[in-house]
Formats: C-alpha cells, sequence, structure tokens
C-alpha cells in the first residue's frame, strides 16, 4: 500500500462518512479503517470529561481534555450556570464531543468518572430524569457522527485533570 501524508489523511477522514465506507467490500473497508484510524500505538484520541456542581451556591462547572497519545491538544473549563452535578457531568460530555466532532477525530474513547452517566449511554441504566433525557439523546445524536467510539467509567482518581478543569469553570461563575 501507498504512504500517503497527514493532510491527505485529514481529508479522507473528512470525507470518507460512514455510510459511503459501509457500501465498499469488506475487505477494502478494513483496510481503509487501518490507514486512517488513529488507534496507532501511543497514537489515539482520548477524551477525558467531568463536571462539578455547588448547590448551595446554584453554580456549575464543566471541564475536560482531549489526549492524542500522551499529548493533552485541546481543553476546556467553563462555567453552566445553575445545574445539578449530572447536569453538569452530561454538558461536560457534550462540550468534549462537540470538540472531538470539530477536530475531525473520527475515533473517540471517551472516560469519565460519573459511573451513572456512563451506565446511561452504554445502555444499562435507563434515563428517567426529565432533565437527563434531552442531554443523554443529545450526546447519542453527536457520537453517532464518529466512526468508532467507546465510553469508560474510570476512578476519580484518574480523571483528576478533568476534575481540575471542571472546578475550575465553576470558579470562573463564581468570580463573577
Amino acid at each position: 500500500m501507498k504512504t500517503i501524508t497527514h493532510r491527505q489523511l485529514a481529508i479522507l477522514r473528512r470525507i470518507l462518512v460512514p455510510e459511503v465506507l459501509n457500501k465498499l467490500p469488506e475487505t477494502e473497508q478494513q483496510e481503509i479503517r487501518t490507514l486512517i484510524s488513529e488507534e496507532g500505538e501511543g497514537n489515539h484520541f482520548r477524551l477525558f470529561v467531568d463536571g462539578a456542581a455547588n448547590l448551595h451556591l446554584k453554580a456549575a462547572g464543566i471541564g475536560g481534555h482531549i489526549n492524542k497519545g500522551s499529548e493533552e491538544i485541546y481543553s476546556f473549563a467553563e462555567f453552566v450556570g445553575h445545574k445539578t452535578n449530572n447536569e453538569a457531568e452530561y454538558l461536560a460530555l457534550i462540550r468534549g464531543i462537540k470538540m472531538a466532532q470539530d477536530l475531525n477525530i473520527t475515533s473517540l474513547k471517551i472516560f469519565a468518572d460519573s459511573e451513572l452517566i456512563v451506565r446511561q449511554i452504554n445502555g444499562k441504566y435507563k434515563v428517567k430524569h426529565p432533565n437527563m433525557i434531552p442531554l443523554y439523546h443529545q450526546v447519542k445524536k453527536i457520537v453517532n457522527h464518529f466512526s468508532e467510539w467507546s465510553i469508560q467509567h474510570i476512578p476519580r482518581e484518574k480523571n483528576s485533570r478533568a476534575d481540575e478543569l471542571s472546578k475550575e469553570g465553576l470558579k470562573k461563575g463564581i468570580r463573577t
């Protein structure tokens, strides 16, 4: 197989939507997925997200970061107003996956320390709270644009950077 440039790979990732790729023979699909995959050794994209809420102060913040291998390529810390902790967790997830989409990332591994959110997105728990239902549907709609994605629960201590960013986002609202 001929070697292609990073620019050519970026173009392929933008134009090769799943609907087109799925029409190719299986062997060609696999060849193309391997070619354009970001899953190479230490070269995959990972999104870490977290939300923080202080119900007493009626304030919440979100934070997250996208890593490619061990390098952080994007981060965010934002105030989101009066939200519950679960709403903040969902909003952090939405913000992070939208940014991954804007960066033309096609394959994404997502990590969050909210077991509830992870289990809801993975279909293990039902989404019952009326405030959560539209957030859940928004996440499911956005992740369908990725050729591959997964979400996994991680312990809080392994999500310290996202936790730090969510608290920074919370402080932004408290200061104003």
